[in-house]
C-alpha cells in the first residue's frame, strides 16, 4: 500500500521533555510531550488551551525547572481528545540551536532532518 506523502515542513520526533506554558490566564507545566519539532510540540494533557490561543513556552533541557531551557512563543494550532499541539511563533536566537540539537537527537533520519535544516531560514522557509 502506498503512504501518503509528507507535507510537513519538519520532522517530528518523539521527545519527553518538561514544558512551561504561559497565557494571559495563567500559567501550567508539564512533562508530557508527545512530540517535537522545529515548528511545534504536541501535549498530552487533560487542560487544554482553546485554539488560536497565543502564549510563551520555556522547554526545559534538564530534570528540573533550574535547568537550561529554550524560550519561545506559540500559537495552539490543534487541540483533540488527548491533548493539544502548539506551533511556535518565534524562538529565542540563543534557544534555536538547543532546539536544533534536541531534534537531530532524538531522530531515527538524521540526513532528512538535517535536509530540512537546510531548506529553511530558522523556522522558515526562504521567501
Amino acid at each position: 500500500m502506498d503512504m501518503p506523502p509528507n507535507n510537513r515542513e519538519f520532522t517530528r520526533v518523539p521527545a519527553k521533555v518538561k514544558v512551561e506554558i504561559a497565557t494571559r490566564e495563567g500559567v501550567f507545566f508539564t512533562e508530557h510531550t508527545r512530540n517535537i519539532s522545529m515548528n511545534g510540540l504536541y501535549v498530552e494533557c487533560e487542560y487544554r488551551l482553546p485554539f488560536g490561543t497565543e502564549c510563551r513556552l520555556r522547554v526545559f533541557l534538564g530534570e528540573d525547572r533550574n535547568a537550561a531551557c529554550i524560550g519561545m512563543l506559540g500559537q495552539v494550532s490543534r487541540v483533540d481528545d488527548a491533548g493539544m499541539a502548539v506551533e511556535f511563533k518565534q524562538i529565542e536566537v540563543e534557544g534555536f540551536e538547543h532546539l536544533r540539537n534536541l531534534v537531530l537527537m532524538n531522530t531515527t533520519q538524521v540526513q532528512q532532518v538535517e535536509e530540512e535544516f537546510r531548506s529553511h531560514v530558522g523556522i522558515r522557509k526562504p521567501q
